[in-house]
């Protein structure tokens, strides 16, 4: 039978003695199956970045949410403008012109709506202080929109007030869009920026019955986010993993030589890593992944449905990405353990970026059909093999 080391992970090659009594040995085995897919149709929420426009088959928009405030006694809406910073971005072509709509349909950050639902709307004015030089753009709402938007009352609370039935929540959304982008991923800061300046804002200038002059009322975004999607092929031959547009790996390892060594012995299973070989001319046009993160899967659905299957499991501590090496390693003796008694539990593991839903960011790797044996993906078990 296998045996569980209850240490917990450390540096990798540690703990691997078998003690007086054992014999401390490892094993190498190569994946039998290995793939990649692309997860459609997941919104991204909870980046520091928002991104518009398309570059190397990546398109994207975003999404401003503003919550209204309870609008004070005796005001008049006199103008109104959102305000979003540019912060660089992916590609070498031109910056494009950015579109802002007001569009009408509930939704939330953890549970984003699919591109196909962010649809037309109500265009917004650019203002003539928006460009990328000046790292801010501005776009002009109309003071009808915002007066009818403080009147609003939520339909579905408990209460006697009017509801505009046009509009499904009390939400402004904001969609952006980049028009004929070329090569170009712009990047505008969220509200999950350090700076306060540099966060979403929808700015008011009012005028108030109880006092002289104007005022001016800033309300920053509560909820925002990107919706991207790539329309690349996957690359024949090698294993991907990205955020943004989401892609996954998932590879099955079989571990046959430990299974016949139960027949006569006791196997104590103390660490095991996973070792992936960088393809760094894959994805030259993105960030590098900043770390990855490990699922044990619960069956081999992946191996036909990749992009359905479902994973759970062991919780794995994501691992960083060191840029200076060419491998990444990856602790997974707790699933190791598991596979070891026996092929019944053996359902592979998925690779996925830990930032999945946080920035757009790929990372390549070889795959187990390489013809150089050393690039594959490979499973190195340490062991101790004790005498019944």
């Amino acid at each position: 039978m296998a045996i569980g080391c209850a240490q917990p992970e450390g540096t990798i090659g540690s703990g691997v003695g078998g003690g007086p009594e054992g014999l401390p040995k490892q094993i190498e085995c190569q994946a039998q199956t290995d793939t990649s897919f692309k997860v459609f149709d997941i919104g991204t929420g909870g980046s520091a970045y928002t991104y518009i426009g398309a570059s190397n088959g990546v398109t994207s928009e975003g999404l401003l949410r503003f919550n209204r405030p309870l609008a004070p006694a005796g005001m008049r809406v006199d103008s109104a403008r959102i305000e979003v910073a540019y912060q660089g971005g992916i590609g070498s072509g031109a910056i494009p012109t950015v579109e802002a709509s007001l569009v009408y349909f509930p939704w939330i950050e953890t549970h984003p709506p699919a591109r196909s639902d962010v649809v037309g709307g109500r265009q917004l004015v650019a203002s003539e202080s928006s460009n990328a030089d000046t790292g801010r753009y501005h776009f002009v709402v109309d003071t009808a929109e915002v007066n009818a938007w403080f009147k609003v009352v939520d339909s579905t609370r408990a209460d006697t007030g009017w509801a505009d039935p046009a509009r499904p929540d009390t939400a402004l959304t904001i969609v952006l869009r980049s028009l004929n982008a070329v090569d170009k991923l712009l990047r505008f800061r969220s509200r999950g920026a350090n700076a306060d300046s540099l966060r979403p804002y929808l700015m008011i200038f009012a005028t108030f019955s109880d006092s002289i002059g104007s005022d001016t009322i800033r309300i920053g975004a509560h909820s925002d986010l990107f919706l991207a999607e790539d329309s690349n092929p996957l690359p024949a031959n090698r294993l991907s993993v990205g955020g943004g547009a989401v892609l996954r790996s998932a590879l099955n390892f079989k571990l046959d030589s430990l299974w016949s060594l139960r027949a006569s012995n006791y196997i104590v299973v103390n660490r095991a890593v996973l070792t992936l070989t960088k393809d760094r001319s894959l994805y030259t046009w993105a960030p590098v992944n900043k770390s990855v993160w490990p699922y044990q899967m619960t069956s081999k659905r992946w191996m036909t449905e990749p992009d359905s299957a479902e994973y759970s499991g062991f919780v794995l501590t994501p691992t960083a990405v060191d840029s200076t090496l060419d491998t990444l390693q990856i602790l997974i003796s707790g699933p190791t353990v598991h596979w070891a008694r026996g092929d019944s539990t053996n359902f592979g593991l998925l690779i996925e970026s830990a930032g999945e839903g946080l920035d757009i960011e790929r990372i390549g790797f070889y795959d187990s059909s390489d013809p150089d044996p050393a690039k594959r993906p490979r499973l190195t078990v340490y062991y101790t093999e004790l005498q019944r």
